[in-house]
């Protein structure tokens, strides 16, 4: 069967699940759609936890393909329709007929070879058995929505399948098997940067080194993952780590940052919170003031508790409800009603599965007998017949042995499941032989203990080296992909410096051509009108008096040529840098005189007005002498230019305010920039719309070089329209 979502597809339901199953209602239409589309959004309905419109769309498939579509692809996706709509009942609790609508599809989906279909079924019935605590048979049914998964190329529902996967071996005790593969999920989470795998994964560590007694490293983990799950809006996880934390600090003794984290969880939003969290919440609350010798308030607070009223309360929270009333029946003087609590946890923990509940309810049965001793023969028979029944332990005994008899069925236990509590309960056993009188089993029992706490202490030296080397393999990966990413970022720096070298030559380019048409049209030009005032002057017939006139002609059209020549060789100097300005304290007033004198002959020949204003005072400024005299002079010729006769031009000096220097200005009563070229204005080789009254040349490089010797000296030249018509040019230098 070919996949179901192309690659295309699946991007877009990554991305936004809301939005493409909206996109996909609306491919699909009324009533109408190809089976793989109606499939398409049942899986975006799925992804955007809208398991109710996915039951729904699934009704409508259902009667498009009961309608009359019945041919083989139709019948290929009705068997994928009945595995999704498990999943999505499953989601919605309704966990039974989810599990039998699954086990019915799977025979179905293996039969006709439908992977997908297989992959969803398995992890539905993983879900199932694992929520009614058979770990064994549900990492099994993980294992192989895994193995289905990998094939498609399925990323996401493999995960899911991983994660479910990691908790069934948790619940089997190879804690080791975790820590390697939680890290292996954390370098896969690295990879593709999503914080919500991280955080779970960080999640299994810590419950991993929680279990091999390293509550410190735990507590790292935890925090981490508690981090990664703040950064995830709405991320669910928030509330487990809250959970998981308060328990962590619980065992370690800190009772305060115990209940400090209960209050955050018990704060959390509901629709954040996963079905059955809050009651388990209640219960270690209960538990913790416990702990803390408050048997009073621990009672108040689990009599609160009705786990009946919640239908997702899971085996470890009942599990965890019978420990804590053992415990509190116990410290309330009632041993017979603690045994048989105890009891009725241990009856749980057995068909559940779950080794280390057992170990920990047989624990507390034995503190009771040892206890209350009086209470033994009353507690015989039941406590015997449980233990022949669940413990397979040999019938007889004396009643006085019953408490020894208890302890040696917990420590055992421990024992086969690698739990770190065995050498504990041995010691507890050895005590109780002790008390029966039997010393020389218990010195046995003691060098046992011994022996198996020097044990203990090489198999942590074993774990402790095993730790040490998937951190290495962890850094080692990190390491690589730190390494790549820095030559990534080299690469892209070295990608982004050639473009940006490429577009300076392109620049560069069109400057260039710029220039040669600069060259070609405003040196031609004057070129060939000089040649034809030398011809006119060779010609016999030309009058003598007038040589004088065209003489003149020649000069001024050659000191046109000798400005744009000066211009374009300024310019290539400010290209090539090769001489800095000469920083030093220049006075404005004097500049402004200097420039008016020199634009003087300018303004008679085109009969304008070229008025200076002086400042009052003197107004000082950092600049270069020279250069701030060629740019004031540049705008001057620029003013008269573009100045019709009878206008007037005007310089003046603008004091600074606000520290914001002080500008020299020029002011002309020309028709001004229209606000198309204002952009264009100090880009080198533009021609603007306005052209001058006089019939002078104008290169358009001018202002651009005006531009950048303002900006060698720490300046900036400026443009605003003048009020009434006409232009302002300023140059704005610091003020000293």
């Amino acid at each position: 069967m070919k996949r179901l979502i192309p690659k295309l597809r699946l991007h877009a339901l990554n991305a936004d699940p809301s939005a493409a199953a909206e996109a996909m209602g609306r491919a699909v239409g009324a009533e109408a759609g190809a089976p793989s589309t109606w499939s398409c959004l049942v899986w975006a309905q799925l992804l955007a936890r809208d398991n109710r419109g996915a039951l729904e769309t699934l009704d409508r498939a259902e009667a498009n393909r009961a309608a009359g579509r019945g041919d083989a692809e139709w019948a290929e996706h009705g068997v994928l329709w009945r595995a999704l709509r498990a999943s999505a009942m499953f989601a919605l609790n309704e966990r039974k007929e989810a599990a039998v609508l699954a086990e019915a599809a799977l025979g179905e989906a293996k039969q006709h070879g439908l992977a997908e279909a297989v992959g969803r079924c398995e992890l539905v019935l993983g879900d199932h058995k694992m929520f009614h605590g058979d770990s064994a048979e549900a990492e099994q049914h993980f294992t192989a929505a895994k193995e289905i998964f990998a094939d498609l190329d399925d990323g996401r529902q493999w995960v899911l399948a991983e994660l479910n996967a990691l908790i069934c071996v948790f619940n089997r005790g190879a804690y080791m098997e975790i820590v390697k593969r939680a890290m292996e999920l954390t370098r896969h989470a690295e990879v593709r940067r999503n914080a919500h795998l991280r955080a779970v994964a960080a999640g299994h560590l810590a419950n991993a080194h929680a279990r091999l007694g390293e509550h410190e490293e735990s507590l790292k983990h935890r925090r981490e993952s508690l981090r990664l799950s703040e950064s995830v809006p709405g991320s669910p996880g928030v509330a487990i780590n809250c959970l998981n934390m308060a328990h962590t600090h619980n065992v370690l003794g800190n009772r305060a940052q115990a209940r400090s984290f209960l209050a955050k969880l018990f704060r959390l939003p509901l629709e954040r919170l996963e079905p059955g969290i809050l009651t388990a919440g209640r219960v270690l609350e209960a538990m913790v003031a416990l702990d803390a010798g408050k048997a009073a308030e621990a009672r108040a607070l689990i009599d609160a508790v009705d786990l009946d009223a919640d239908p997702h309360c899971r085996v470890q929270t009942r599990a965890d409800h019978a420990v804590l009333l053992t415990r509190l029946f116990a410290a309330e003087g009632r041993p017979a009603e603690a045994v048989e609590t105890g009891l009725a946890g241990c009856r749980l923990a057995v068909d559940s599965g779950n080794e280390q509940k057992l170990i920990e309810l047989l624990e507390c049965i034995g503190d009771v007998l040892h206890g209350f001793p009086e209470a033994v023969p009353q507690l015989t028979e039941c406590v015997r017949t449980a233990l022949d029944e669940w413990i397979k332990g040999t019938a007889g005994g004396t009643e006085a042995g019953l408490t020894t008899r208890v302890y040696t069925a917990s420590a055992e236990r421990a024992a086969q499941a690698n739990d770190r509590t065995a050498t504990r309960l041995r010691r507890k056993r050895a005590r109780a032989l002790a008390a029966e009188g039997r010393h020389a089993e218990a010195c046995a029992e003691f060098e046992c203990c011994l022996e198996e706490s020097e044990a203990e202490i090489r198999r942590s030296d074993a774990r402790t080296r095993a730790l040490l080397e998937l951190r290495f393999e962890a850094d080692l990966s990190r390491i690589e992909h730190e390494h790549m990413a820095r030559e990534n970022k080299a690469l892209q720096r070295e990608v982004e410096r050639r473009t940006e070298t490429e577009a300076a030559l392109r620049r560069l380019d069109e400057e260039k051509n710029a220039l040669l048409r600069v060259v070609a049209h405003d040196l031609r030009s004057p070129a060939a009108a000089i040649r034809s005032i030398v011809d006119i002057l060779e010609d016999p017939d030309t009058e003598p008096g007038s040589a004088a006139e065209w003489l003149g002609e020649i000069r001024r059209t050659s000191e046109g040529m000798m400005d744009l020549v000066g211009n374009l060789l300024d310019l290539e100097r400010l290209r090539s840098g090769e001489s800095g300005p000469v920083l030093d304290t220049v006075d404005l007033a004097e500049v402004l005189g200097d420039v008016a004198r020199a634009g003087t002959p300018h303004a008679l020949r085109k009969e304008i007005v070229l008025e200076a204003i002086p400042p009052y005072g003197a107004v000082s400024v950092r600049a270069d002498a020279k250069g701030l005299r060629q740019c004031a002079r540049n705008l001057v010729s620029n003013a008269l230019k573009f100045s019709p006769p009878g206008k007037r031009v005007r310089l003046r000096v603008e004091p600074g305010e606000n520290g914001s220097g002080s500008a020299l200005l020029v002011e002309d009563e020309g028709p001004g920039v229209v606000p198309e070229d204002v952009s264009k204005l100090f880009t080198p080789f533009t021609r603007l719309s306005a052209q001058p009254t006089g019939g002078e040349s104008t290169s358009g490089i001018g202002l651009s070089i005006v531009k950048r010797l303002m900006e060698r000296m720490g300046g900036e030249v400026f443009y605003r329209a003048r009020e009434g018509g006409g232009s302002v040019f300023g140059l704005r230098l610091p003020q000293v």
